[in-house]
């Protein structure tokens, strides 16, 4: 079987995005980056990505210094995730799209309603 071009740039897209959501989470969250090695391969890139998620939206208190900023960045997560759920393609953030990668292999399998 031949496998297009679009296949392999998706998977290294996916691949760089977990890259950077483990050194995200290595720099900000050494403890959980440390549990994360402690799962199984099959589900590591799921808790990496949540993981990564967890520091993105837990350094927007310490990030901004504008109050209507941190409400923006905040709203900008809660779209980016109603986004992923919906199937649609997820903003061009590499947690995002970590996210996104990982809610099709893991998620897809259940109905969350």
């Amino acid at each position: 079987m031949r496998l297009s071009r679009c296949y392999f740039s998706a998977r290294n897209s996916a691949k760089s995005s977990i890259d950077y959501c483990v050194d995200a989470v290595r720099k900000h969250d050494y403890e959980h980056y440390l549990c994360a090695l402690l799962v199984p391969r099959g589900a590591r890139d799921a808790v990496i990505a949540i993981r990564a998620f967890n520091v993105e939206t837990s350094q927007i208190r310490d990030l901004v210094t504008d109050r209507q900023t941190g409400k923006m960045r905040l709203q900008f997560w809660r779209d980016t995730i109603d986004t992923i759920f919906k199937d649609e393609r997820a903003p061009d953030h590499p947690v995002a799209m970590a996210l996104a990668h990982v809610s099709l292999l893991h998620v897809a399998n259940y109905n969350l309603q």
